[in-house]
C-alpha cells in the first residue's frame, strides 16, 4: 500500500513539475527580436517553405537560412533537413497575440541547380540578381513575389498565385500557372517559352519562341514578337501580341 502510494505521489509530482518547467522555460523567452542561422555551409539543392511571411533569397558563398523573429516565436518554427532538402514551416499558435516572423533570408551559392517550393507564403523577393543555372520554382497559395533572375533554365509551377513579378533573363522557361492573378514576366527576357495557363487573369510574358496553351485565361499579353511554335486556346482564352 505504501509503495503504491509513493509511486502515485511521484507520478503526480513529476507531471506537475514537468509542466511547470515547460511553462517557466516558455515564460523566459522574451519578445526581443533576435536572429538565428541554420544550415550554414550545408550542400542544399531544395528548400521547402510553408506558412512563411517575408522571405528573401539571395546569392552568397555558402548556403544558409537566417531567421529573424521574437525569441518566443522560435519554438513554433520547425526546421528539418533530409539529404539535400531543407524544410521550414511555422506552426499555428494562439498563446501570443500579434506574434510574427519578421523575416527569413535564404542564401544560395551560384550553383548548378536549386528548387524552391513554397506553400502559403506571403512576400517573396530576391536581393539583387539570383543566378542559378537550373532553377525550379513551385508556388502554391503565394502572394506578392518579386524575383530578379539570371538562369539558363527555369521551371515554374504556380497554383493560386497573386501578384507575381519576374525580371531578368533565361534561355528556356517552362511555365505552368493555374488560378493566377497578375503574373508579370514581360521584363523576363526568354528565348524559348513553353507556357500553360488555366483560369488565369492578366498574364504578361516575353518570348522569342513561344508554345502556349491557354484555357479560361483572360488578358494574356505576349511581348517580344515571338515565333509561334504551337498555340492551343480553350474556352474563354484571349491573347494579345505587343
Amino acid at each position: 500500500m505504501k509503495t503504491t502510494f509513493l509511486i502515485s505521489f511521484l507520478s503526480v509530482f513529476l507531471l506537475f513539475n514537468c509542466g511547470s518547467n515547460k511553462d517557466i522555460q516558455d515564460e523566459n523567452l522574451s519578445s526581443e527580436i533576435i536572429q538565428k542561422t541554420f544550415f550554414q555551409g550545408e550542400q542544399i539543392e531544395s528548400l521547402k517553405l510553408n506558412s512563411i511571411t517575408n522571405a528573401t533569397i539571395r546569392n552568397g558563398e555558402n548556403f544558409s537560412v537566417i531567421i529573424e523573429a521574437e525569441e518566443r516565436y522560435f519554438p513554433f518554427i520547425k526546421t528539418e533537413k533530409t539529404e539535400k532538402t531543407v524544410s521550414i514551416s511555422v506552426e499555428s499558435q494562439k498563446k501570443y497575440k500579434n506574434l510574427e516572423l519578421k523575416k527569413i533570408i535564404i542564401t544560395v551559392p551560384t550553383q548548378e541547380q536549386f528548387a524552391l517550393h513554397t506553400n502559403s507564403v506571403v512576400d517573396t523577393k530576391t536581393e539583387g540578381i539570383l543566378e542559378i543555372k537550373n532553377l525550379s520554382l513551385d508556388f502554391n497559395s503565394v502572394v506578392n513575389s518579386d524575383l530578379h533572375l539570371k538562369v539558363d533554365n527555369l521551371m515554374l509551377k504556380g497554383n493560386s498565385i497573386v501578384s507575381t513579378k519576374l525580371i531578368g533573363s533565361a534561355n528556356v522557361a517552362e511555365i505552368s500557372i493555374n488560378s493566377s492573378v497578375g503574373f508579370n514576366a514581360k521584363d523576363f527576357i526568354v528565348n524559348k517559352v513553353n507556357i500553360s495557363t488555366n483560369s488565369s487573369i492578366d498574364t504578361d510574358i516575353y518570348a522569342k519562341e513561344l508554345s502556349i496553351t491557354a484555357n479560361s485565361s483572360v488578358n494574356t499579353q505576349v511581348y517580344g514578337n515571338p515565333k509561334i511554335i504551337s498555340k492551343n486556346l480553350g474556352n474563354g482564352a484571349s491573347i494579345n501580341y505587343n
